[in-house]
């Protein structure tokens, strides 16, 4: 029946308005509900995962590297012999792209029947934690990063990120990871949610359900800036803001080179995006340093797509 709600009740639309379905059959001391809502429109897009576990797997170097390459839409593999961490990682590392979306391929936990698609001839994010992977049969554009040990290997062929924006951006991940890494043992449990749980025996109604731990993606994290950073005034949002902060800077006056008359009669099938938008001139704007970089990133089916849907 619980289902059977949840396929009849209304989308929430943007905003404050959230949607509650009572759950029946709970013999609870208080109803019990299931509430859902969706972030208001210029807010940044709902992101469910810890993003704190990104920062601490990867330094803010390895950090940067890989921000760049998937920005450029290059070939992404993902490695860890913990398979939980492969769809946090991915689904992080692709929120940080917004206002961009991942346009290319996507497996986060990649099956070992299909490893060979990690030589296929189109960008891609994957995953795997398959002991059978070879990194001397991998394509040589392909991108390898070790979650488990801090390391990226493979193609180094992407130019530099802006300096200007990489340094703020880097002491904004700095500051981040001075505050939120969390211990290796809380990235190892990554799998256990279930263990992590009390027992359904243990728990007398939803009150003690709410006050008997924190979830598992919180409570031991909180737990360890309680430590020493109750003060502190940067938020785990922010770091997902600089990264906006990020691109507002590098593309503050995009729209005065859009023709928008040409991109609402714009069809991709018969004419490219170039045509809507004067790259020539946009790049006059960066010294020769950064054209590089920005003249990759004006080829990228993400950035079509942005100016698409300007």
């Amino acid at each position: 029946r619980i289902i059977c709600n949840l396929f009849e009740a209304p989308l929430p639309p943007l905003g404050r308005i959230k949607v509650h379905i009572s759950s029946p059959g709970q013999q609870t001391k208080s109803p019990s509900f299931i509430t859902w809502c969706r972030p208001p429109p210029n807010t940044l897009p709902l992101n469910d995962f810890p993003i704190e576990i990104l920062f601490s797997v990867l330094d803010k170097e390895h950090i940067l590297t890989l921000f760049t390459s998937i920005l450029l839409e290059r070939k992404i593999l993902l490695f860890s012999s913990n398979p939980a961490l492969l769809t946090i990682i991915s689904e992080l590392l692709v929120s940080l792209l917004f206002p961009f979306r991942w346009q290319g391929g996507y497996a986060p936990v990649l099956p070992v029947s299909l490893l060979d698609f990690i030589n296929a001839p189109f960008p891609f994010i994957m995953g795997t934690s398959s002991p059978l992977l070879n990194p001397a049969l991998l394509d040589s554009e392909v991108i390898v990063v070790d979650l488990d040990n801090n390391s990226i290997s493979g193609d180094n062929t992407a130019p530099e990120i802006p300096r200007k924006e990489a340094t703020k951006l880097l002491y904004a991940i700095q500051t981040f990871i001075n505050i939120y890494k969390t211990s290796p043992s809380y990235i190892q449990n990554l799998g256990n949610a279930f263990q992590s749980a009390p027992p359904p025996t243990s728990i007398d109604d939803e009150n003690d359900l709410n006050n008997s731990k924190d979830s598992f993606f919180e409570g031991e994290v909180l737990n360890e800036i309680k430590e020493g950073s109750e003060n502190t005034k940067f938020h785990k949002n922010q770091i997902r803001s600089s990264f906006v902060h990020f691109f507002a800077a590098l593309l503050l006056k995009y729209r005065r080179f859009i023709d928008f008359q040409r991109l609402k009669n714009h069809d991709s099938r018969k004419s490219p995006i170039s045509l809507c938008f004067n790259h020539l001139a946009f790049l006059d704007d960066f010294n020769k340093t950064d054209k590089e970089f920005v003249s990759q990133l004006l080829e990228t089916q993400m950035w079509s797509t942005f100016i698409i849907n300007a």
